[in-house]
């Protein structure tokens, strides 16, 4: 059933209630970086890059308020990847990997499963990681595919 704003669905012994929204939305034109103005782009292997983000989110799989928490750290310099995650009385992970990348030094940090849901969509060799500048949306986008764009927030570590 529908009144106003409201939605009602029942199947069998399941009732699903929810409310459209109104009001005026952001702009998405402004929270999407341009691609020409990302800083910093970086060219990963998909399949390696996924099955690291899978070994830094097992620090975190038994406990669901840790998964929303957890944090992997990104490094790039020169033809190098690494990527980090620890976990207080879970325990560290670290690992490294070869990238086509000849930029300065640049670190970012965000949640493992955000980067992991993504890749495992890709049907790609590659994928590519565009960054503005500190604790600005990262880029995740496909020099193959036009349409494909991904945005994810990175998290501001102490």
């Amino acid at each position: 059933g529908i009144l106003d704003n409201k939605l009602a669905i029942k199947n069998n012994n399941i009732i699903f209630f929810t409310a459209t929204l109104n009001g005026e939305y952001p702009d998405y034109k402004k929270i999407i970086p341009i691609k020409e103005q990302l800083k910093i782009n970086v060219k990963l292997p998909v399949v390696q890059t996924l099955n690291i983000m899978k070994q830094m989110a097992i620090l975190t799989e038994n406990n669901p308020l840790k998964k929303i928490l957890s944090v992997v750290n990104l490094h790039f310099e020169k033809g190098l990847c690494l990527v980090s995650a620890e976990t207080t009385g879970i325990g560290y992970g670290r690992s490294t990997f070869n990238i086509d990348y000849n930029g300065t030094n640049i670190n970012f940090s965000c949640n493992p499963y955000f980067i992991k849901d993504i890749l495992q969509e890709v049907n790609e060799d590659y994928i590519m990681i565009g960054l503005p500048e500190s604790l600005k949306p990262i880029v995740i986008y496909s020099e193959i595919d036009k349409s494909y764009l991904y945005i994810v927030m990175p998290m501001k570590t102490i």
